[in-house]
């Protein structure tokens, strides 16, 4: 309880606060820092907040060649090419070949498909998709040439190529799954193809029967992997003519 203490050299009583109830950081290198503050309650910089480094890490060792990464809720800063960006985010890829893509939420407005980019932000499971929560990007380069698409069976797409640019080919067996996605099959197993980026109603509508090669990140969501076409480059009927034998 504050207390009156006579102070001649102050010509007269003042009020004097006891010390040590304004808790708050004294450290000028903490994010928190309060001049006015006392210090921490029971001393010491248990209440400062400091900035988090983020750990530099490949996209490799992010995805840990696993169904979800050994590295959920670690800030880490990565870098690649963007392969494909929708308006919810980007995915970016660094090299070719399995374990190579990742999936980043956040930042669409800010990249292009060519750039390429470091991404900081949390690495997270979202429903089994290995992705990271971006807080900034980082445009280093833009007109990069893109990876070469990875070559998969319909049946293929597991967790190996998950946001990984990937083609595959197969006859359309079904047109409509509902939500713009479809399917294609080479004899292994259906492939689903879905219209994040690319297409709409009004663009293309696949014709069951007609074979189709596709290529884009493959994503996963609603507990299936499924190929993004980009545009009209990456989503060609290659149907035999009448009367041609097939390849």
């Amino acid at each position: 309880r504050p207390t009156a203490v006579y102070t001649p050299s102050t010509l007269g009583w003042h009020i004097d606060e006891p010390v040590g109830e304004n808790w708050g950081c004294t450290d000028p290198d903490a994010l928190n820092y309060d001049e006015t503050a006392d210090g921490c309650e029971g001393g010491g910089t248990d209440c400062c907040e400091y900035p988090i480094t983020p750990t530099d890490m490949s996209i490799y060792d992010i995805q840990g060649q696993a169904d979800a990464s050994p590295h959920v809720d670690l800030l880490v800063s990565t870098s690649g090419v963007v392969t494909g960006v929708t308006s919810s985010g980007f995915w970016m890829q660094d090299g070719e070949g399995a374990w190579s893509g990742i999936w980043v939420y956040g930042g669409a407005d800010e990249v292009s498909i060519g750039d390429h980019v470091t991404a900081v932000g949390t690495v997270v499971e979202y429903y089994d998709l290995t992705e990271i929560d971006l807080d900034e990007v980082t445009v280093n380069s833009s007109g990069n040439a893109p990876p070469t698409p990875v070559g998969l069976s319909t049946g293929g797409f597991v967790e190996d190529f998950e946001s990984v640019v990937a083609t595959a080919t197969g006859v359309c067996d079904n047109n409509d799954l509902g939500y713009g996605e479809w399917s294609i099959d080479d004899g292994s197993g259906s492939g689903r193809v879905d219209d994040r980026m690319y297409p709409d109603s009004t663009e293309f509508a696949a014709v069951i029967g007609n074979s189709y090669a596709v290529t884009g990140p493959l994503d996963f969501s609603y507990g299936d992997f499924k190929l993004q076409p980009r545009d009209a480059d990456d989503v060609v009927d290659v149907t035999p003519p009448p009367g041609d034998p097939p390849s």
